[in-house]
């Protein structure tokens, strides 16, 4: 009798953690099946770059853009229409005209550069005891992190006639 109480349990609690957790937590950055960044800064950068690349390339998706290898995935996947996107490691003065780098990094020479927030930064290490069986039930923890980057545009900005 215990054992299928414990069986119907778990699945109920398995049915639980996995139904919906993209589409009912898609600000929560701790979920591994979400792709929408928790924070809007993301969110508008693939309309401003389509703007620069229009402006630059006479197309709104063949600006080259660099993206530092070592802020993840959110990046990549919101200019994933655009067909120049490289990866590099860090700053030189070899990037192409827009670049979006850590702010570790020192500036590219010769350009402007505009703080993007891109989300949240959660690591399990952190996550022993309570912190852990509180992340397990209500996709709560502490130690929750901001994740900056700084896009740069080389070039100068007109404005206006």
């Amino acid at each position: 009798m215990t054992g299928a109480l414990l069986l119907v349990v778990s699945a109920f609690w398995a049915f639980r953690t996995a139904w919906g957790v993209g589409y009912h937590r898609l600000a929560d950055p701790r979920e591994p099946i979400v792709t929408q960044a928790t924070d809007p800064d993301v969110r508008y950068l693939p309309p401003f770059l389509r703007q620069v690349s229009q402006n630059r390339a006479d197309h709104p998706d063949r600006l080259a853009i660099a993206v530092q290898r070592s802020l993840g995935p959110v990046p990549r996947w919101y200019l994933r229409d655009f067909t120049n996107v490289q990866l590099t490691e860090g700053s030189h003065p070899d990037l192409p005209a827009v670049a979006l780098l850590a702010p570790t990094d020192p500036p590219p020479p010769g350009r402007i550069g505009q703080r993007v927030r891109l989300g949240r930064t959660w690591q399990w290490p952190g996550l022993s005891g309570p912190a852990l069986v509180r992340w397990l039930l209500f996709r709560q923890a502490p130690g929750m992190t901001g994740l900056e980057s700084i896009l740069y545009v080389a070039g100068t900005i007109s404005t206006g006639p």
